[in-house]
Order: structure tokens, then sequence, then C-alpha cells
């Protein structure tokens, strides 16, 4: 039975990375970094996506669903709290 592949990965989009937000003199939000200078974060998005080439038997279906809603639920834990596992907390 062939085994189904599946990748995780933040997807190619860059976005600016910013330490604090501050006030201009006008009162307006302010992005601003530690340096002055602007970063650039690559990815913005956390993808999962399988090879479509090789097709889940029926009988993983729901197996594999279960498993990456647990797993994306341990990301946003990741990102929520610091751990995937909130229950730490």
């Amino acid at each position: 039975m062939p085994a189904i592949q599946f990748e995780c990965l933040m997807d190619d989009e860059e976005v600016g990375g910013f330490d604090m937000v501050g006030m201009d003199k006008d009162g307006f939000p302010l992005l601003q970094t530690m340096d002055g200078e602007a970063k650039v974060v690559k990815g913005k998005y956390f993808l999962i996506r399988r090879d479509k080439s090789t097709p889940v038997p029926a009988d993983f279906v729901e197996p594999t669903k279960m498993m990456l809603t647990e797993m994306m639920e341990a990301v946003n834990k990741y990102y929520s709290f610091g751990s995937p596992f909130s229950e730490e907390f």
C-alpha cells in the first residue's frame, strides 16, 4: 500500500517584520524595528499539502482528517501559547 506523503511549510510570500508599534506625531500607528532597518520575513501562511498523484484509500480518509486537524491545533497552540501543549498552562 502506498504511503500518503504530506509536506508542511510556509508559503513563498514575503511580509514586513516589526519589533514594535509606536505613534507618530499625528497619532497614527508607526511600525518600527529595533535597529531601524526594514525586516523581511519569508512566509505568511502555514501550508499542509500532499502529493495528489497517490490517492488516499477510503479507509484512510477519516484517520487522515483527524491527524491533520490535530496537527493544525498543535500549530495554533504553538503560535498562541509558545507550546503545542496548551494543557500545560
